[in-house]
């Protein structure tokens, strides 16, 4: 696989809708080097190479540096955003960054991507997960209070029974009962 790869011209290799093509041979031949290379270059146009950029980086004991890679990747997802895409490229780099951060080094960090995946995707699983690992009494009461005023009510409904918190489930269902169509 390697003189395969020596033989494709330079310029070639650059051109973004190649480039997944590129770091499976790289990855095959066992070329990091050239692997984390195009990856990077890669990463304006297609960020979804971030996750397998990201976990080469891991792998090689480089975490700032999958962090780096995400993180950037994250902000061309933002604006990117596809509401047909599932599961999102948001969510997607949001957990890898939720997994690499060290919750006691980038604890505020972590809170942040994982409040940002929970106001993206409105899952109780996210919630949860978040919840768990906040520190205190006071961090879980705020969240219940950015849930209130983020969260779809679909999302609402489940957290709040899930925290069997009555009175707000009620006042919830008071606020977002569907009205009837004529």
């Amino acid at each position: 696989a390697k003189s395969a790869l020596k033989q494709v011209p330079t310029s070639f290799r650059r051109e973004p809708q190649w480039a997944g093509v590129f770091l499976q041979l790289f990855d095959l031949s066992g070329d990091t080097k050239s692997y984390i290379e195009v990856g990077k270059k890669a990463l304006s146009h297609s960020p979804r190479l971030a996750l397998p950029l990201g976990e080469k980086l891991l792998q090689l004991g480089k975490k700032a540096e999958a962090i780096r890679v995400a993180e950037k990747a994250l902000k061309n997802a933002e604006e990117d955003y596809s509401f047909y895409e599932e599961p999102s490229l948001q969510a997607q780099l949001l957990r890898f960054l939720i997994r690499v951060c060290d919750p006691r080094k980038d604890y505020a960090r972590r809170v942040r991507y994982a409040e940002a995946l929970l106001f993206a995707e409105n899952q109780l699983a996210d919630y949860l997960s978040l919840r768990d690992f906040l520190r205190t009494p006071q961090e879980r009461a705020a969240l219940v209070q950015k849930v209130k005023t983020h969260c779809e009510p679909s999302a609402l409904i489940e957290i709040f029974s899930a925290e069997e918190r009555w009175k707000d489930l009620l006042d919830c269902a008071r606020k977002h009962s569907p009205t009837p169509e004529f």
